[in-house]
């Protein structure tokens, strides 16, 4: 089957073009590049594989060298946990006091309107 198709050539003129051939050509191309991904593949799959057992060797080797660490611990005085919080009522106290005379002089001024 011949088919014609528009030509780059000056002229102008239509050249016959065999659909079974470019048929043909696009299945070779698309069996080389299925090929070539195949190869990449089997590359990338090596690559990661070398480097997952440098990792494994690496990470062995630092877990033999790594040694505890001594440290001292002190429990802390149940009497200094609760001062923070006994300071901090008091911080409160004063800034709630505000906030209420704060309110009370807001109603006095709508009321007077």
């Amino acid at each position: 089957m011949q088919n014609f198709c528009q030509s780059g050539s000056a002229s102008g003129g239509k050249e016959p073009v065999d659909i079974e051939n470019v048929k043909k050509k696009i299945e070779e191309i698309n069996t080389v590049v299925q090929e070539v991904g195949q190869e990449l593949y089997k590359q990338a799959s090596a690559s990661a594989k070398a480097t997952e057992d440098k990792q494994a060797k690496d990470g062995k080797a630092e877990d033999q060298k790594e040694e505890p660490v001594e440290a001292e611990f002190e429990d802390a005085k149940k009497e200094d946990s609760s001062a923070p919080k006994e300071d901090a009522k008091k911080e409160e106290a004063p800034q709630e006091e505000a906030k209420a005379e704060e309110t009370k002089e807001e109603d006095k001024k709508k009321e007077t309107k």
